[in-house]
């Protein structure tokens, strides 16, 4: 009996792993009462400011009860007890390391750094959260008002801090931990000669400290991502060009040989591929350089009809490449779709980006053939066409690029994508006839690809926010 080496057992599961299709799709978080719901969103920048608007709201209900405390008689009680509890959980309590990290020592931020500021955040508001809750048990029949404050504060952190993050990670396909996975302060009530009002009133000062302190933290995370480049690396335009590299940082200690035919290639369409911070805006910029496209589309369209008298010959030749480059033309199935159903998911949103994307890299490889032939009787029209170019590279190829980086998803390279295949067929009269026939067929079909991508874009909020995902059992 052949037994299969260590090197091949490991090269096995690390293939398994790797090959195995992960997209993300299932990390929603598990259900603990928190949230209702989960919900994907369009713009982090805007989800951000409210939950720091949600931790000042939080940061001055907690002042109030501070204030409250603070006329209490026994106020030097309270505060050598309280001091006596922070030095028993001081090593227990949530530490702000990456915050203090990026506000110290880093110029920029990349993804992982925007994904653990935001955990730090959110483990730090569930240990809060918590922490209220046992307080609330303890009780004090002498100050109800405390106990309804801190009701409100759990309140505002369950719907506007914790579920709003959820929002954040559900989007990024970031799995985190449940509340209940998280402790909060252990009260305990063992030492008798201590009064309950006064293990509240101690446990609430040191609560009421650390949620002043969260809220700075939050408001120095949004001054770093206000004044920091969030950058990432750009995905490999080959799934599998992307996982044997990693297949290969796995085994470098095993594997001696690897195809240079595997490794990761980028094509240097875009300076760099950057995590939005708002994901909507984007699309609306998308939207406006669309527009602007149509209507340099129709300049050449005029310029090219305004060379030919009788333009009969001319859309003969236009209907026979049509004829033949129609079954290779790229079909908008999901922007058709979009406008058939009430709402769309993060799923349906990747593959419509996606399936832009290529659509314009199409046209993009295919705007570059004809500039190629350098007719010179074409030479305004090709200008055009230059700038044509230049806005769908720089303005929507890359944004869609910076878009699916948020969603994690790959995309091809510029040169896996194919290019309209005319015919060999030469026009020659007049001269420049095969550069007008290719020209007049391309922007047409750019501008039926613009006016959908226009649209889409400019519906994506209404449709893309009435989604709801359930949080997992």
């Amino acid at each position: 009996m052949r037994f299969i080496s260590n090197l091949s057992i490991l090269i096995l599961i690390s293939a398994s792993i790797l090959f195995s299709p992960v997209t993300g799709d299932g990390l929603k978080p598990k259900s603990d009462g928190i949230c209702p719901d989960i919900r994907t969103v369009l713009c982090l920048k805007d989800t951000l400011e409210k939950v720091a608007s949600s931790a000042k709201e939080v940061d001055t209900i907690a002042y109030r009860i501070k204030q409250e405390i603070k006329r209490e008689p026994t106020q030097s009680n309270i505060n050598e007890y309280t001091k006596h509890k922070m030095d028993s959980i001081r090593t227990f309590l949530p530490q702000s390391k990456y915050h203090f990290e990026y506000m110290h020592v880093h110029n920029n931020i990349n993804r992982t750094g925007l994904l653990n500021l935001m955990k730090e955040q959110h483990y730090a508001y569930s240990y809060l959260h918590n922490s209220i809750r046992s307080v609330l048990k303890l009780g004090n029949i002498f100050a109800p008002s405390i106990d309804k404050s801190f009701k409100a504060i759990l309140l505002e952190i369950q719907k506007n801090i914790l579920c709003n993050y959820r929002n954040i990670f559900y989007t990024y396909s970031e799995p985190i931990s449940s509340v209940d996975e998280i402790n909060g302060i252990q009260v305990t009530n063992r030492r008798k000669r201590h009064a309950p009002s006064l293990m509240h009133n101690s446990y609430s000062m040191i609560i009421v400290e650390l949620l002043n302190e969260w809220m700075q933290n939050v408001n120095s995370f949004n001054l770093i991502l206000s004044t920091t480049l969030i950058v990432v690396k750009p995905f490999s335009s080959d799934f599998h060009s992307t996982a044997m590299l990693l297949l290969l940082n796995i085994l470098v200690l095993s594997v001696l040989f690897i195809s240079a035919e595997l490794e990761s290639k980028f094509d240097n369409m875009c300076p760099a591929t950057r995590d939005v911070l708002c994901v909507k805006d984007t699309l609306l910029t998308i939207a406006t350089v669309a527009r602007s496209i149509n209507r340099t589309a129709n300049e050449i369209e005029r310029n090219i009809l305004s060379k030919y008298q009788e333009i009969e010959t001319l859309n003969r030749y236009i209907n026979y490449e049509m004829g033949v480059i129609q079954p290779h033309l790229p079909l908008p199935r999901y922007h058709v779709k979009f406008f058939q159903v009430n709402y769309v998911d993060k799923n349906f949103l990747r593959d419509l980006l996606l399936e832009a994307h290529n659509a314009l890299s199409y046209f993009y490889r295919s705007i570059d053939r004809i500039l190629n032939m350098r007719d010179i009787a074409s030479f305004t029209s090709d200008l055009w066409f230059g700038q044509i170019a230049h806005n769908l590279r720089y303005e929507m190829i890359c944004g869609y690029r910076n878009i699916l980086s948020v969603y994690s998803h790959v995309w091809p390279s510029i040169d896996q994508v194919n290019e309209v295949q005319f015919s060999r067929k030469k026009y020659t009269s007049p001269p420049s006839m095969t550069h007008d026939v290719h020209t007049m067929i391309i922007i047409r079909l750019l501008r039926e690809w613009m006016r959908k991508i226009h649209e889409a874009m400019i519906n994506m909020e209404s449709k893309y926010y009435s989604m709801k995902a359930k949080p997992l059992m």
